[in-house]
């Protein structure tokens, strides 16, 4: 599992899925199965069949995102 539990810091689930929704949609599915599912980035990687550095690329840009996406609903 992963360590940013900012996300667990925001109350309005409705801003949470709002934000959500603005990903693209690689980079949601990425976001779902990591935090949902706990899949590992090796795993997400095997799974999406997309190298591991895409795979973190798109977690850790989505992560940045909705931090200033709910950042900013506040």
């Amino acid at each position: 599992m992963y360590e940013n539990d900012f996300l667990t810091d925001y109350a309005d689930a409705s801003e949470l899925e709002y934000c959500i929704k603005q990903l693209k949609k690689e980079a949601r599915e990425s976001i779902f199965l990591a935090y949902y599912h706990g899949y590992t980035h090796k795993e997400l990687s095997e799974y999406l069949e997309k190298p591991i550095g895409t795979v973190k690329s798109w977690i850790s840009r989505s992560l940045i995102f909705l931090k200033q996406c709910l950042d900013n609903a506040q």
